[in-house]
């Protein structure tokens, strides 16, 4: 019997991480053992750290995209996962910047196409910004074109006619998909098991990719190449006016920014900035193993820069 994946996308702050905190317990509700592939542009891993106390099988690559640069390695990955039988279920988390068509392209080469079958592919789009980020990123439309399930998170922050405003959006580039609101990426327990459990697929890969531009060069993002992504040391203590501070100070041009830095009493804390919006939360583990680090992902990113703000704080 083929396993199944589900391929979780979203652009950057969209709360893809959020919402696979609330899939992965399920998955052993409903008998399943999953295995967790998580994609990071930058060299550092930060979603992996945050799923890290949910104990399970996670297989990490970093520093690309598996859209392009990571494409060989995620085939020899679900290759790896499927021979060692390594999870009877296989989740895919996609970076912010990949585009889901080309993870679908990785799935149906002739050697996986009977081993594995997508059930579902689940777009995450931040409600507060949804708007702004379709007109502005072409890969922002694939990522919701190419779901069979949009979930609009933080939907607590807009009224009832910020909402159908939206649902027209999503509607109008996914007629073919649910969606559904969210709130900190959680769309339900019935819905979460119905996600793991479902007999059939949804839509087939001929579905997604007829739904989808298609592009003739092989890097299919739909972004300027002046996206980039940089992976700072931050001090060794901090405290939580001086992290506010710094990511308040960070450029505009920066669209992303995550991390962990440690306070002055010892407190390790989980840092989140997207766009002008920032989140300093207490960490649940220890400490992560990447240390004190900020990953910022943006355009035109200049390291010297951000070092002088880090320097100020």
């Amino acid at each position: 019997m083929p396993i199944r994946v589900i391929i979780v996308t979203g652009f950057l702050g969209g709360g893809k991480t959020s919402f696979l905190r609330h899939l992965l317990p399920v998955c052993g509700e409903v008998g399943l053992r999953p295995a967790l592939i998580i994609n990071e542009v930058g060299a550092v891993d930060v979603d992996g750290e945050l799923l890290a106390d949910l104990h399970l099988e996670q297989v990490k690559l970093v520093g690309g995209c598996v859209c392009c640069t990571l494409q060989a390695q995620l085939k020899e990955t679900l290759f790896d996962v499927v021979e060692q039988q390594r999870g009877d279920c296989i989740i895919i988390e996609c970076s912010g910047l990949s585009n889901p068509v080309d993870v679908l392209n990785v799935l149906t080469i002739p050697a996986l196409i009977s081993r594995v079958v997508v059930s579902h592919l689940v777009c995450l789009v931040d409600a507060t910004r949804m708007e702004k980020i379709v007109h502005t990123i072409e890969l922002a439309k694939t990522q919701i074109a190419t779901a069979d399930l949009v979930l609009v998170n933080k939907a607590d922050q807009v009224d009832a006619g910020r909402r159908a405003a939206l649902q027209r959006v999503a509607t109008g580039l996914a007629p073919q998909a649910a969606v559904q609101w969210t709130t900190y990426g959680n769309p339900g327990a019935d819905l979460l098991r119905q996600l793991l459990t479902d007999p059939a697929p949804v839509k087939t890969w001929e579905q997604a990719a007829a739904a989808t531009p298609r592009h003739d060069h092989p890097h299919t993002h739909s972004l300027p190449a002046s996206f980039c992504t940089l992976a700072l040391p931050l001090p060794a203590r901090l405290s939580r006016a001086q992290l506010q501070q710094l990511l308040q100070a960070l450029p505009a041009n920066v669209i992303r920014a995550k991390g962990f830095a440690r306070l002055d009493d010892g407190a390790w804390q989980v840092l989140h900035r997207v766009y002008d919006a920032i989140d300093i939360a207490p960490y649940a583990a220890e400490m992560p193993s990447c240390g004190a680090v900020l990953v910022c992902i943006g355009q035109h990113l200049e390291a010297a820069a951000i070092q002088r703000i880090i320097a100020l704080t």
